[in-house]
């Protein structure tokens, strides 16, 4: 995999989720907006990113940490604590009952 332009991808992917989160503060729908953004799985095995705590191996789709251990946030303006951080295991599952709720509604019956 080509690593050349890692780093100006994740600059500009930074970028446009910003540009996404100002405009729906700018309409003024933050406390009404739910902004969940996550990865999927980890990177490929064959790449290695660089972080703060050293480089470290890509793993998708396996169940090892380098597999599952990706990087989510949630914004929800006035939902709950700003900058709390969760360690927990979350499965994208779990999203369902949240976001049902949130709208309003009840999760259909199995």
């Amino acid at each position: 995999a080509d690593k050349r332009w890692f780093a100006d991808m994740v600059a500009y992917m930074d970028h446009e989720v910003g540009r996404l989160v100002n405009q729906i503060d700018e309409l003024g729908l933050g406390e009404d907006t739910l902004i969940l953004f996550l990865g999927d799985n980890g990177t490929s095995p064959a790449i290695t990113s660089p972080t703060v705590s050293g480089p470290y191996l890509g793993g998708k789709g396996g169940p090892k940490r380098n597999g599952t251990h990706v990087p989510m946030l949630a914004r929800w303006t006035g939902a709950g604590p700003r900058g709390a951080v969760c360690h927990d295991l979350i499965d994208t599952t779990d999203f369902l009952p949240t976001m049902v709720q949130a709208a309003g509604a009840r999760v259909p019956a199995a």
